[in-house]
């Protein structure tokens, strides 16, 4: 997809890769694209990277970016779509570590909580658990029947 941005800019041949990143995506309107791609750049042979591209776009204004709506698509795509499957692989091998032989009767949605929090470590721990736990108890007359005491105590 980078090629496609980097030779519509410098006015080169890009209908093989306009072609190949339509099929793939079928959002992508190929005859639209086609037209506005190569309108947009102009002949800007500085851009030579689709984070060149980002940010060429970025600075035109909001009524020319919303004409080049085709352009703006792709680009979220492009921005949007993993350069590998590491993020996923690493989601599939922290199952295996949390659907253990304890673990083994867990419901499906419950682990698929546990792997989203294994995965997202770094927000959880800065989740004030304290606050979380308050509004928990608060909610039922029965929870603050039960552990209303645990409250007065932890807070002292």
């Amino acid at each position: 997809m980078e090629s496609l941005i980097v030779k519509a800019c410098h006015r080169e041949d890009f209908s093989q890769d306009t072609q190949d990143v339509c099929s793939v995506f079928d959002e992508l309107d190929q005859s639209r694209l086609v037209h506005m791609l190569p309108d947009l750049c102009a002949n800007n042979t500085a851009i030579c990277t689709v984070s060149d591209f980002t940010t060429f776009f970025k600075q035109k204004e909001t009524e020319v970016r919303c004409l080049f709506s085709e352009v703006q698509r792709l680009l979220q795509l492009l921005l949007v779509v993993p350069a590998s499957s590491a993020t996923a692989e690493r989601s599939f091998s922290c199952l295996r570590r949390l659907k253990n032989y304890l673990k083994a009767t867990e419901s499906q949605a419950r682990l698929n909580h546990l792997a989203v929090l294994h995965t997202h470590q770094n927000k959880v721990y800065s989740i004030d658990i304290e606050s979380i736990r308050d509004m928990f108890v608060q909610s039922k007359d029965n929870r603050r029947k039960v552990f209303g005491s645990c409250l007065h105590s932890s807070a002292d």
